[in-house]
């Protein structure tokens, strides 16, 4: 029997099979095992950099998949981190220092933005008409929370200190967010501490007025928002980290430059009525994360009983973290 090379044979039986995979519409196998992130996340403006690295393909860029998960608030987000349903999830600073400080197996890996004294997007608001001219009438007063020991509550307590204001006389009421103009007009809260983009539109409506802001008598500049994980994930999965968190600093730059541009992702994400958004405040975009700038959040949340004592920052950060 004459004998034949059989290269030519393989070639063109490995093209029939590329041929039939194309046509089945299969995926290839790159992007089949592209890891997968799930993220938990809370219902404010920080995530709009995690949208857009998805929309935009940044993070298929870097090899890996993201796909959001949203929840109630950002101890919710900690619980389905605890529970396995997400990878990452992201929260307060407060929230996330409180998790840790807990003895839960987190390590912080980045930040979602700062609070920034001189482009607040937090604020102490009260009615346009109503009673309240300045910090001294807010003792006896009811104010909306969705927690006593959210980030918050924490900076408004500081901030009632600091215009010696008799916290002792304040009363709370657990108040959502999207229900607190509604809640004020009712007369059934008689102020409230807010962030964007609900601040914004409370007080275009002209119903609502700042009367002050909290986050400044924690910080001039903190990480207000973080994302955290699993310690033990992290360290398996550090590769798929480092992707993760390079690409969202991608992501945060342009969002940072093109706020407006990229609003619409949050609006269809979180199901927003669009009227007041355009004037709100955006915090300082990026990922980078420092002992320096987180240490202030420790130390408000020991004063205030959140935690039991002030550890140093540096001991909640993963190594992984980026210095932006």
């Amino acid at each position: 029997m004459p004998s034949f090379p059989l290269w030519p044979f393989l070639r063109l039986a490995t093209a029939v099979v590329a041929l039939a995979w194309a046509a089945s519409g299969a995926a290839p196998l790159a992007a089949q095992s592209m890891p997968v992130i799930r993220l938990g996340t809370g219902p404010d403006q920080s995530v709009t950099p995690i949208l857009y690295a998805i929309s935009a393909g940044i993070y298929k860029k870097y090899g890996i998949t993201v796909e959001p998960v949203a929840v109630s608030s950002g101890s919710a987000a900690a619980a389905a981190l605890a529970g396995g349903s997400v990878d990452i999830a992201k929260t307060s600073a407060i929230g996330t220092v409180t998790a840790i400080a807990k003895g839960l197996p987190f390590t912080a890996i980045g930040s979602l933005g700062h609070y920034e004294s001189t482009r607040p997007n937090y604020a102490l608001l009260v009615l346009t008409d109503g009673p309240i001219k300045a910090p001294a009438d807010l003792a006896g007063k009811t104010f909306a929370s969705l927690s006593l020991v959210d980030q918050n509550a924490v900076s408004t307590q500081a901030w009632l200190d600091a215009h010696h204001v008799d916290r002792t006389t304040i009363k709370y009421l657990e108040v959502p967010p999207s229900a607190s103009l509604a809640a004020l007009e009712a007369h059934r809260i008689d102020a409230v501490t807010t962030f964007e983009p609900f601040f914004s539109q409370m007080v275009e409506s002209g119903k609502a007025r700042v009367l002050g802001y909290p986050m400044d008598a924690v910080a001039r500049r903190f990480p207000d928002t973080l994302m955290f994980a699993k310690a033990d994930w992290v360290g398996a999965n550090r590769d798929t980290v480092d992707k993760f968190l390079r690409a969202t600093r991608e992501a945060a730059a342009y969002v940072g430059a093109h706020e407006n541009e990229t609003l619409p992702l949050l609006v269809k994400f979180l199901n927003l009525d669009p009227a007041g958004l355009g004037h709100q405040h955006f915090p300082p975009r990026g990922v980078g994360l420092t002992a320096a700038d987180l240490q202030p959040v420790i130390d408000a949340a020991a004063r205030y009983g959140v935690i039991p004592n002030a550890l140093p920052a540096q001991q909640m950060i993963c190594s992984c973290a980026l210095k932006d």
